[in-house]
C-alpha cells in the first residue's frame, strides 16, 4: 500500500492505495468524489487536479513532480506510481454536498387525500368450533362487512405472522391494504389500533440530486423532506455517460446499488430517524424521474436509449414490491414509478404536466423543464405536443472553462458596470468563488449584451479588446479567441486562476439557449400558433427557480412575453410523486398525459435547422420576435 495526501479547500485527506492507481480511484478511497461527468473518458475536464509531489504516469509518460512545482492534469487519466504523493483538488473539481437542491413546489389547487394505501382497525370475534375459519378469512369478513372490501389477497409476510399475532393482540388488529391492478392486498397487520400511523415517501430521482419527502397518508401532510446527491455521480455525471457505463451487467448492478443503497436508503433512514417513524410503517414509495433514472433504479439496461430510435425498455413500469428492490420501507410495500412518454420525455415531465393540469388547460400553455435535456410540452387544449431538446450540460456548468453546478462557491448572479465593464458577483454560500453556475451564466450573457461587452453573435467587442483590462486574448495567443475576466485570481478561492468566460464558452451557452427556444418555436409552429398566442408558460425545476427571468428572455432562451404569463412551479417532479402517493386519481391523470402527446423529433423537423441558426444570435436573428428586448437595448 502507498500513502499520499489530497489537499482540498479548507482540509486535507490521506489515502492508502495499491499501486498503480488512478487519481480518481485514490480520491474515492479517501472519501472524495471528483467530478467525472464523462464517466472517466477524459473529455469533460471536470476532474482536473494539480500534482504537487510524487511520480505519476500522465498520457503514457512518467512524470516526476519536483517540490515547489505543480502540473494540472485530469484525475481520470493520471496514474499514481509512487509513495508520498500529493495532489491538490480545486473546489470546482469536487462533487460537493453543498449543492443547492430544490425541495419546494407549488400546487395550483386543493389536494384530495384518497390514497391507494389505507389502514383499518378491526376487532375479530374469537373463533369457536362452529366458526373456525382461517385468521385471514376472518379479517376479510370484517372488512367486507364494515368497509365493503371484496377480493382481498394477502402478502406472504402477512400470512406468515398472522397465527401468532392474532392471539397475542387478543383479536384487536390494524390492517394495511394496498390497491394494485384492481385488487386490494393486505400488506401489513399490526397489533392494536395504529390506524393513525400510515406513511409514504415521494421521491424525485434526478441525474444529479435526489429528494425524498415523508408523507402522512392519513392527513396528506408532507412531514419532512431530505435531499442529497444521486451517488451515481461517483461513477459518471450525466445521462449519456451512465447509459454507456451501464452496458455491462456488473456496472448496471453497481449503478442500481448506488441509487438504492447509497442514496435512497440513506435518505429513508434519515427521514425515519428524524421523525420517529419505523421503516415498516412506510407502506408506499412513489418515484418521479427521467426515463434513464427509472431504468437504473429497476436494474434495466438503458442501452437502447443511447441511439436511434431511442427505445426504452419500459415506459409504464407499474407497481413493484420494496423487498426485491432492496428499498428500506415495508418489505411488502408498493413502489410505483410515474410513467414516461418516451426515452427523453420522462416521468419527471409527466409529473410537471400533471401538476399544472396541462390536459385540462383552457388556452395555449407551455411547460418547460430545463436541464441537460430541456423537456417541453405544448398544449392548446385539444392537441398536446412533447419534445426533448438536447440542451447539453452548459447551464449546469459542464464543458465550460469555469463552469460549476449550483453549489457553495458558485457565482449565481452577475451585474456588469456599463462604464468600467467590471463584474459584480453574488456567490452561493457567501464565500470566495470557484466557478459560475447556470443562473450566473444567464446573467452574464444578458448583462454583457446590455452593456455592449458582446455583440449579437456573442463575440467580445473588438473595441474593448484594446481598451478594457477585463478583455484579453486567450492564454499565450495560441489558444484562439478572446476571454473576459469575471473574477481575478486574487479573489478566487484557490488564489491561482482567474475565473474567465471565453468566446468558446459563450458559443456553447448560445447553442444551449438556442436549442430550448427552437424547441418551443417548432412545437408552436406545429400547432399553427405564435408566441403571442401563449397564455401561460410554466417553468419547472431547480434551474428555473433561481434564474433571472428577465435575463432569460433578454438572451432569447424564452419568448418575449409579459412576465405575468410565466409561472415558476418549483420541483414539480416531486410534486407529481407526492400527488401520486396521496391521491388515487393522479394515476389516471398520469395515464392521460402519457397517452395524449404527439412526440416531435426536432432533428427530423425541416424547420429546426433554420430556427436553431436564428436562435444562435442575441436575442435572435429575427429581432422582431423580441420587441421588448430590442427596445430596452435602444435598437
Amino acid at each position: 500500500m502507498a500513502e499520499g495526501c489530497f489537499e482540498l479547500p479548507g482540509r486535507s485527506e490521506r489515502a492508502a492505495v495499491d499501486l498503480p492507481c488512478l487519481v480518481t480511484d485514490a480520491a474515492r478511497a479517501a472519501g472524495i468524489v471528483l467530478n467525472t461527468r464523462c464517466a472517466g473518458q477524459g473529455t469533460c475536464g471536470g476532474c482536473a487536479v494539480d500534482l504537487l509531489a510524487g511520480q505519476f504516469v500522465v498520457d503514457g509518460r512518467e512524470v516526476t513532480i519536483e517540490p515547489g512545482t505543480r502540473k494540472r492534469v485530469l484525475g481520470c487519466k493520471t496514474v499514481i506510481v509512487s509513495d508520498a504523493w500529493r495532489v491538490r483538488v480545486p473546489r470546482r473539481s469536487l462533487v460537493e454536498t453543498g449543492l443547492r437542491v430544490l425541495e419546494e413546489f407549488e400546487l395550483p389547487g386543493e389536494v384530495r387525500v384518497d390514497p391507494l394505501i389505507r389502514k383499518y382497525a378491526v376487532r375479530l370475534p374469537p373463533p369457536t368450533l362452529d366458526d373456525s375459519v382461517g385468521d385471514f378469512e376472518r379479517i376479510c369478513r370484517v372488512l367486507r362487512k364494515d368497509h365493503g372490501f371484496d377480493n382481498i389477497r394477502p402478502s406472504l409476510q402477512v400470512v406468515q405472522k398472522l397465527p401468532e399475532l392474532v392471539t397475542q393482540a387478543d383479536y384487536n388488529l390494524t390492517v394495511t391494504l394496498g390497491h394494485n391492478y384492481g385488487l386490494w392486498e393486505m400488506i401489513q397487520v399490526e397489533a392494536g389500533d395504529t390506524s393513525d400511523r400510515l406513511f409514504a415517501v415521494a421521491a424525485d430521482i434526478g441525474t444529479t440530486t435526489v429528494v425524498c419527502s415523508l408523507v402522512d397518508l392519513v392527513t396528506g401532510e408532507i412531514i419532512d423532506s431530505v435531499s442529497s446527491y444521486n451517488q451515481q455521480v461517483q461513477r459518471c455525471d450525466d445521462v449519456a455517460s451512465r447509459i454507456i457505463y451501464a452496458d455491462q451487467p456488473e456496472r448496471l448492478k453497481e449503478l442500481q446499488r448506488l441509487v438504492i443503497d447509497e442514496t435512497l436508503n440513506r435518505l429513508l433512514a434519515l427521514l425515519c430517524r428524524n421523525n420517529k417513524v419505523r421503516p415498516d410503517e412506510i407502506a408506499r414509495m412513489v418515484v418521479s424521474g427521467n426515463t434513464i433514472m427509472g431504468h437504473l433504479l429497476l436494474g434495466v439496461n438503458p442501452r437502447n436509449m443511447g441511439g436511434v430510435p431511442f427505445q426504452p425498455g419500459i415506459n409504464y413500469p407499474g407497481t413493484f414490491r420494496a423487498a426485491p428492490l432492496g428499498l428500506a420501507i415495508n418489505p411488502a410495500g408498493f413502489v410505483d414509478l410515474v410513467p414516461s412518454v418516451s426515452a427523453y420525455v420522462g416521468g419527471d415531465i409527466t409529473s410537471d404536466a400533471y401538476v399544472v393540469s396541462l390536459y385540462d388547460c383552457d388556452g395555449l400553455t407551455v411547460v418547460v423543464d430545463v436541464g441537460t435535456n430541456a423537456e417541453i410540452f405544448v398544449s392548446d387544449g385539444d392537441r398536446m405536443l412533447a419534445s426533448a431538446t438536447p440542451a447539453g450540460p452548459a447551464y449546469e456548468g459542464g464543458g465550460l472553462t469555469c463552469g460549476l453546478r449550483a453549489c457553495d462557491g458558485a457565482i449565481e448572479a452577475v451585474r456588469i458596470d456599463p462604464q468600467t465593464f467590471r463584474a459584480e458577483c453574488r456567490v452561493i454560500g457567501g464565500i470566495k468563488p470557484s466557478g459560475v453556475c447556470g443562473s450566473g451564466l444567464i446573467d452574464f450573457l444578458g448583462e454583457a449584451r446590455r452593456v455592449g461587452l458582446i455583440d449579437r453573435a456573442g463575440k467580445l467587442s473588438p473595441q474593448l479588446r484594446e481598451t478594457c483590462s477585463y478583455v484579453r486574448r486567450r492564454g499565450d495567443g495560441t489558444l484562439g479567441g478572446f476571454e473576459y475576466v469575471l473574477v481575478p485570481s486574487e479573489q478566487v478561492d484557490d488564489g491561482q486562476t482567474d475565473l474567465v468566460i471565453t468566446e468558446k464558452d459563450i458559443e456553447q451557452l448560445l447553442q444551449a439557449k438556442a436549442v430550448i427556444f427552437s424547441g418551443i418555436t417548432i412545437l408552436l409552429n406545429r400547432l399553427g400558433k405564435s408566441y403571442q398566442d401563449v397564455q401561460r408558460i410554466y417553468l419547472a425545476g431547480a434551474f428555473a427557480k433561481h434564474i433571472d427571468l428577465a435575463n432569460a428572455i433578454a438572451i432569447g432562451m424564452l419568448p418575449d412575453l409579459p412576465l405575468d404569463r410565466y409561472r415558476i412551479v418549483g420541483n414539480a417532479s416531486l410534486a407529481g410523486a407526492y400527488l401520486g402517493a396521496v391521491d388515487a386519481a393522479a394515476w389516471a391523470g398520469f395515464d392521460r398525459i402519457v397517452r395524449k402527446p404527439e412526440i416531435v423529433e426536432l432533428n427530423k423537423d425541416p424547420e429546426f435547422e433554420d430556427e436553431f441558426a436564428c436562435a444562435l444570435f442575441l436575442p435572435n436573428l429575427l429581432t422582431e420576435r423580441f420587441p421588448t428586448v430590442m427596445e430596452q437595448l435602444g435598437q
